[in-house]
Order: structure tokens, then sequence, then C-alpha cells
């Protein structure tokens, strides 16, 4: 009976610690994801080259520096760094190039010209 309550003791003594050490790491990777909204931006030329080569997350482009953290010091934390690493790729990978919303911007200009003109020769017809 001691050493199931010993055993009991033990693990709601650890458990609390685990939970903290995980609560820890979110709260890290939430000022990450929140650097990289407010700071962070791929330049034009780079993000060319990043979509042509495809690079992952580990490419130099993502590496946090002073210029686009809120606190320094964050960079020697090795869960701020991957979590930022990650965060910047994420929102590299969504960005489009200008020629894609031009291309989206014509397709459904055409369309809406096309559903006009059939909307106004079908009502043509009938009179």
């Amino acid at each position: 009976m001691k050493y199931v309550l010993f055993f009991v003791l033990l693990v709601f003594l650890i458990m609390p610690n685990s939970l903290n050490a995980q609560s820890a790491k979110d709260s890290v990777a939430r000022i990450a994801r929140s650097d990289v909204k407010k700071y962070y931006r791929l330049p034009e030329p780079a993000l060319k080259k990043f979509k042509k080569y495809k690079h992952t997350s580990n490419a130099d482009y993502f590496r946090p520096s002073r210029e686009n953290v809120s606190n320094p010091l964050l960079l020697q934390d090795s869960a701020y760094v991957a979590a930022y690493r990650t965060a910047a790729y994420e929102r590299t990978k969504a960005r489009r190039t200008v020629g894609h919303y031009l291309l989206i911007g014509g397709i459904s200009f055409v369309s809406a010209i096309a559903i006009v003109g059939t909307a106004l020769v079908s009502g043509g017809l009938k009179s």
C-alpha cells in the first residue's frame, strides 16, 4: 500500500512540471508566430528564388535576426528559432506573386463579361 501511495504522489509531482514545460514551449511558439506576422517579409528577389527552387524551412531566408524579432534575447532559445523558421516558411509559402493576382483577376473579369453577354443575348432572343 505504501508503494502505491508513493507512486501516485510521485506521478502528481512530475506531471505538473511536464505540463509547465509544454505551456512554456507553446508560449514561445506563439511569440515567434506573432513576430513573423509583425516583422518578417521576404524580399521579392528572394521570394522568386524560393518559389523556383522550393527551399525548406531550414533555408537561410527564414533565419531570425535582431531586426525582425521583438526581443533579441529570444534568439538564444532554440525552440523560438525553430518556431520562427517554421512560421516564416509557412507565411512565405502562402504568399502569391503579383502575376498570380492579375491572372485570377483577369479570369474573373472575363467570366463576368461572358455571363453578362450571355444574359443580354438570351434576353434579346426572347423579345
